[in-house]
């Protein structure tokens, strides 16, 4: 619900500006298709299956197994770029996703794993962050076609982007609970880099003021991530968790162009 909450309030704010934006000074598109832009985004991020695994040898065998997806998250992004024509604008941007959850309910059939706790739900949260360089194609400056007027200082346009970078993941609050409410399994948050990769496609409002508003849909993927090598609980080495996030994400954008 906070979640929702969140990406309810970065909506509304965005698309305030984007009314404001509306009473600024106009400009000709016609003379400006060349311009930098600075880009402020907010949306939410679901989490697809994360491949997680930990190693029977040290963790409990379960029919449930410890796969799954990791939640959901608000997502806030920031970007500096370039319009270098109609056709292509690129940019570096920065996406903060600070709250997935995982959550997973196991009963047992490891009588004879090392430090065995019967039936337990297990849990751990993961803040991935990216920094990425990312590439767009916009409908407008493929053909006048894939541009909808809507009324004189107003069009729509398709456009489609993909990005290479880094993900910052960060996993953190790793334990566990058995049916009788003992804490087991603390381990230290641990952090990773990765490589990650993104791609995107929407709808962009264009108009003659210096602000565009855009709404779309990302396939994220922020790469690996792992828990630590300790539980803390009993100082005991225990091989990591390990996962790669994957996550469909929307979105939506104000940018400013800054007129070259």
């Amino acid at each position: 619900m906070l979640t929702l909450k969140n990406t309810i309030l970065g909506f509304t704010i965005l698309s305030w500006n984007a009314v404001f934006a509306g009473t600024m000074e106009s400009i000709d598109l016609n003379t400006c298709t060349q311009s930098a832009y600075i880009k402020l985004g907010s949306g939410g991020s679901y989490s697809m299956n994360a491949n997680v695994y930990a190693d029977p040898v040290y963790w409990d065998a379960s029919p449930q197994g410890y796969n799954g997806n990791v939640g959901n998250t608000a997502i806030y992004s920031a970007a500096f770029g370039y319009n270098y024509s109609q056709l292509i604008s690129g940019d570096i941007e920065y996406i903060y996703r600070p709250s997935y959850s995982y959550s997973k309910f196991q009963t047992s059939t490891a009588t004879k794993t090392i430090n065995f706790n019967g039936d337990k739900t297990r849990y751990f949260n993961l803040q991935s962050n990216s920094l990425m360089a990312n590439l767009y194609v916009h409908g407008a400056g493929l053909s006048d076609a894939l541009k909808f007027n809507l009324w004189n200082s107003y069009a729509i346009e398709p456009f489609m982007g993909g990005g290479l970078g880094v993900g910052f993941n960060n996993m953190s609050n790793f334990y566990s609970v058995t049916t009788s409410g003992v804490y087991t399994s603390i381990a230290q948050d641990n952090f990773t880099t990765s490589f990650a990769w993104q791609l995107s496609g929407g709808l962009q409002l264009i108009n003659n003021t210096y602000f565009n508003l855009a709404a779309g849909y990302r396939y994220y993927n922020g790469g690996n991530f792992s828990s630590s090598n300790f539980t803390t609980n009993s100082q005991d080495y225990s091989t990591p968790w390990k996962g790669t996030l994957q996550a469909n994400e929307f979105f939506v954008t104000v940018a400013y162009r800054i007129n070259s």
